[in-house]
């Protein structure tokens, strides 16, 4: 806003299969000089750059597109996860996604499997990364029962709110008390869930160091000035003990 208006555009990334021409519509309407693209699927990352200059706040990139990102490496997150709940004796660990698009599933699989080390007790990794394609309550708490019933997992990971609040619903409604026979962990931090119970082991985005890099670009005249990872902040709880077997 120092620099001018800003307005604020909120898009289906998964459901917008023409990239390019929602950029278009966007651009014209809100006579755009620049963008900011919030977690955007695959594939609008590169479409947005060569339209106006855009800086990328998470979400998959091109290598050889001239990108401004600042973001968590996904596959790196994942592997310490694992890695904690791995030194705690898990290994069927669920990390089930929703709409994060093929090439971040598969990021989330090369964590997974990084920090676990050797082989799964049952199938493969990627059948630890269900892909839970509806965001609807009654269809999560479904996802849940099947990936429950065929995996029977030890840890949990999820990556948003609504997620953590529907695998605590499911384990209360079902008996299944946390930590003592699922561990959980929020790749998320909101900080009203402190007040849940038992207070969710989730890790914390260092907000500072982005808006600082944001605003490098800013003051550096929109140019690209590639990617910076930033490594979260584990923020320990209750949620998360020593495997049941």
């Amino acid at each position: 806003r120092v620099h001018g208006s800003t307005v604020w555009a909120g898009v289906d990334f998964p459901r917008s299969k023409s990239p390019g021409r929602t950029l278009e519509t966007l651009i014209a309407r809100h006579a755009a000089h620049a963008m900011l693209l919030h977690t955007p699927a695959a594939g609008w990352g590169e479409p947005a750059v060569k339209r106006v200059p855009c800086y990328q706040v998470g979400g998959p990139y091109t290598k050889d597109t001239p990108v401004s990102l600042g973001a968590c490496s996904l596959p790196t997150e994942i592997k310490r996860m694992v890695g904690h709940l791995a030194s705690k004796g898990h290994r069927r660990i669920l990390i089930p996604t929703e709409g994060l698009g093929e090439p971040m599933r598969l990021a989330v699989i090369k964590g997974l499997a990084e920090g676990a080390g050797g082989k799964p007790e049952a199938g493969t990794w990627e059948d630890h990364v269900p892909d839970f394609p509806e965001s609807t309550p009654e269809a999560w708490d479904r996802y849940w029962q099947k990936s429950f019933d065929t995996l029977r997992p030890t840890a949990a990971i999820v990556f948003e709110d609504t997620h953590l609040l529907s695998l605590y619903g499911y384990c209360f409604t079902r008996g299944i008390r946390i930590p003592d026979k699922l561990s959980v962990m929020s790749l998320n931090y909101e900080n009203r869930f402190e007040w849940l119970a038992p207070r969710p082991t989730m890790m914390r985005y260092p907000a500072h160091l982005a808006i600082a890099h944001f605003q490098q670009w800013v003051d550096g005249g929109l140019k690209p000035s590639g990617c910076r990872f930033f490594e979260l902040e584990m923020i320990h709880g209750g949620s998360v003990a020593a495997s049941p077997g």
